[in-house]
């Protein structure tokens, strides 16, 4: 039984959005990998409310090559509760930590709440992910002559 649906697939993602393509709110209480994370974003674009309890983490490479050009998500409340990693020593690197803040930042551009884990190192993403909108917001200020509308995100830590 321990086999038993322990990493949820990119194949039980796209049947899910097969059924139910109109959903706008999802909770996965298995685990996942970034791979399946993507897929979600492609099969469920109504999705507002993402909560994710586990989070895989592989060695990432460049941000810019791992997302497609076209992917971007008006997702606005994302969830992360766990990460791992697959290393030997089971050490999130800070390499990957940067890697998911760019990500996430590049994928969710309208993202209001993102709620994370305050345990090392899983917190740094909402730390980065408001440093990179907060400097967004800043330029496009400078840039704009006035103050942007866009909203800054909100990190809560659990």
């Amino acid at each position: 039984m321990d086999d038993f649906l322990t990493l949820l697939t990119t194949e039980d993602v796209r049947s899910m959005g097969a059924a139910w393509p109109y959903l706008n709110e999802l909770q996965i209480s298995l685990p996942i990998n970034f791979d399946v994370l993507l897929e979600i974003v492609q099969r469920f674009p109504e999705l507002r409310y993402l909560r994710i309890i586990s989070l895989q983490l592989g060695e990432f490479e460049n941000p810019e090559f791992n997302i497609p050009m076209h992917l971007s998500h008006s997702l606005l409340s994302f969830h992360i509760y766990e990460a791992y990693s697959l290393s030997e020593d089971d050490k999130i690197s800070s390499n990957n930590i940067v890697t998911l803040a760019q990500c996430t930042d590049i994928i969710f551009p309208d993202l209001e709440l993102l709620e994370v884990s305050a345990d090392e190192p899983l917190a740094l993403v909402g730390t980065i992910i408001s440093a990179f909108k907060t400097a967004r917001k800043d330029q496009e200020t400078r840039i704009l002559g006035r103050p942007s509308k866009k909203k800054i995100v909100t990190v809560e830590y659990h």
